[in-house]
């Protein structure tokens, strides 16, 4: 687990503007904790109920489930307008190795 937190908050890092990247891995924390309080919890509860092979195949279609149910209200709910974002950090790209120059 602890390279996949690496590659995910790498990720956040990369698509994230840099006002909002705390927030961001910030909620992610949250969502990543949450899960590790809640799974163990409900993994003995379902696997002494419905029993081990059945609860894995349940766990992995909710996951399935859930991810979709996200990813198509993310393609719904994100703004068509993504480009003034991207235009801040060129412009901050931009912006950076003059400041640098008239520092010296």
């Amino acid at each position: 687990m602890g390279m996949a937190y690496l590659n995910m908050a790498a990720m956040v890092f990369e698509v994230t503007l840099p006002k909002m990247r705390s927030t961001a891995i910030a909620w992610m924390m949250v969502f990543q904790f949450t899960g590790g309080l809640i799974g163990p919890l409900a993994d003995q509860a379902l696997s002494g109920r419905i029993g081990l092979q059945p609860e894995m195949v349940w766990v992995m279609a909710s996951a399935l489930g859930l991810a979709l149910v996200l990813l198509t209200a993310l393609f719904f709910l994100l703004p068509g307008e993504i480009d003034p974002g991207r235009g801040h950090l060129a412009f901050c790209r931009k912006l950076e190795p003059r400041l640098e120059s008239q520092e010296q």
